[in-house]
């Protein structure tokens, strides 16, 4: 059954209007994890606590990658399937350039301190939404919102590494 539905993801993913700049192997997504979720988070190694990304971010001498997300939301699943996971320039410059956090604005115990952070730095409340840091966690991009995201996030993450 799980089987069959990973196949049924993966037929969308495929039938997705837009052409995907080159795809991640669909058979590694389908050995690793049970949902595009759980596989972009293990292979990114998203981090869902903004104090101990700057910390590793430190350690590492990366920028951090902040995507204000919430489970259930639409354009996020869009985000997941036709940028993430689409794109493998994307993907692997997120995978080897950044400190990937991923701040659910949904959360129960700390949704609302994330809320306030996007709405108190960026001036914009929706989700999603993408920032990147500096090692030292001082916000070094202006904020990507959804469209802009679509078609410009490779361009904007080059820009930092």
């Amino acid at each position: 059954m799980m089987k069959n539905l990973l196949f049924l993801i993966l037929f969308i993913l495929v039938s997705c209007n837009q052409e995907p700049k080159k795809s991640i192997d669909s058979i590694k997504i389908i050995e690793k994890s049970s949902s595009k979720e759980e596989f972009l988070e293990k292979e990114l190694n998203v981090c869902k606590d903004l104090d101990i990304a700057i910390e590793k971010a430190k350690t590492e001498n990366k920028p951090i990658f902040i995507y204000f997300t919430g489970r259930g939301l639409p354009l996020n699943n869009n985000v997941k399937s036709n940028i993430l996971l689409k794109n493998e320039t994307t993907f692997n410059l997120l995978k080897n350039n950044y400190i990937n956090v991923w701040l659910y604005v949904n959360d129960k115990i700390n949704g609302r301190k994330w809320i306030e952070y996007q709405k108190n730095n960026f001036k914009y409340i929706a989700q999603p939404y993408f920032c990147i840091l500096n090692s030292n966690g001082i916000i070094i991009s202006k904020g990507i919102d959804y469209e802009n995201a679509y078609k410009n996030l490779e361009q904007e993450l080059k820009k930092y590494i």
